[in-house]
């Protein structure tokens, strides 16, 4: 595990630029309003952003609860976030060095933990996701969002490229796999919502710094599926009347408590 978590600092630290701003893409509003939609934090909680990098989602939201704790291990991303909170005064929002599937936390610490796009990027889920249920207090939640195959027909196609873009990639579950996943770490999945987000292809390749080999065979296989000529990718490419390829990646928001 420590190997990849090696991969994981090296690539956040690549993608470092691509955080903190508020033109960032990991900052979008729409997205934070998403994720506290099914959180719907109170003004005395204390969240845990677990894996939250350089906590663009935390001070999103800094003003609908008491006190915000990021969790990641890249320290490139900290430093970034610890920045960007001073630069907006969010004065609750504290970061911590911490792997997620050994949180230096006591049991029952928190009343949200909040786990934005950060599944698909672990070599063991499983641990991990007990981890969060263990440091939620009974009553919590405890809600993920993550990117997931569409069926597992195409699900290791779509993991094969998304490993190409961004090497710290691991495995994009299903939507009912990643269900499946919070269930054996003790927790009840109540809430579920599902959305399709469409990219353009060049500056989603760019945010991760992917190398040009690895590009190159990306845009391969998404020309070659909207040709007709090459199998499903799971990524749904298209190309728009302005020329431009797009990808569909799909997004599920799944609110969890304690069972």
């Amino acid at each position: 595990m420590s190997t990849h978590h090696d991969v994981v600092r090296r690539e956040f630290a690549r993608q470092a630029d691509g955080f903190g701003h508020r033109g960032s893409f990991f900052a979008a509003a729409s997205t934070a309003e998403w994720i506290d939609g099914g959180a719907r934090l109170a003004a005395d909680e204390i969240v845990l952003d677990a894996g939250g990098g350089a906590g663009d989602l935390s001070r999103a939201l800094a003003g609908r609860a008491r006190q915000f704790v990021v969790a990641d291990l890249t320290g490139a991303l900290r430093d970034v976030g610890r920045d960007a909170t001073e630069r907006d005064g969010a004065a609750n929002v504290l970061f911590v060095r911490a792997e997620l599937e050994d949180l230096p936390f006591p049991d029952r610490s928190f009343d949200a933990v909040l786990c934005r796009f950060v599944v698909h990027h672990l070599a063991d889920p499983a641990r991990a996701l007990a981890e969060l249920a263990r440091v939620c207090r009974p009553g919590g939640r405890v809600v993920v969002a993550d990117l997931v195959a569409l069926d597992e027909g195409v699900a290791d196609r779509h993991n094969a490229l998304e490993r190409l873009r961004d090497p710290s990639h691991t495995t994009a579950l299903t939507e009912d796999g990643l269900a499946a996943a919070l269930a054996a770490a003790g927790l009840a999945v109540g809430d579920r919502d599902t959305v399709d987000r469409p990219l353009e292809l060049e500056p989603w390749i760019e945010r991760a710094h992917t190398p040009a080999a690895g590009a190159q065979r990306i845009r391969a296989a998404l020309e070659a599926e909207i040709a007709g000529a090459g199998p499903p990718t799971g990524l749904r490419p298209a190309r728009g009347e302005d020329g431009v390829v797009r990808v569909a990646q799909r997004w599920v928001r799944l609110v969890a408590r304690r069972a």
